[in-house]
């Protein structure tokens, strides 16, 4: 674990980074998970869109919580949720 100006950066066992930075002054939550994955990996025309696709259907439900549950549970919290894909990256954040 590295320390630097109050960030800590974790590095899991499976690779995964973890960057956290506290601030004691704000009373909120915010991350982003980051995939080194976006539309310069599809392959061919069949795949075409298919990141960008994929970002879209992550915040559509899940077998325990459709998509109005989820947004419904951030509302409550005064959440936010995106996401948003280029080239390199699928970013998925939330507040």
């Amino acid at each position: 674990m590295n320390h630097v100006h109050g960030i800590k950066k974790i590095v899991l066992s499976n690779g995964i980074r973890i960057i956290a930075h506290r601030m004691p002054h704000v009373r909120s939550v915010s991350m982003g998970i980051w995939a080194n994955v976006g539309c310069r990996d599809e392959t061919g025309a069949e795949e075409n869109g298919l990141a960008h696709m994929i970002e879209h259907m992550i915040f559509k439900g899940t077998a325990r919580r459709s998509a109005f549950d989820i947004a419904k549970q951030f509302d409550a919290i005064g959440g936010q949720t995106n996401a948003f894909t280029t080239m390199e990256t699928t970013c998925l954040h939330a507040r």
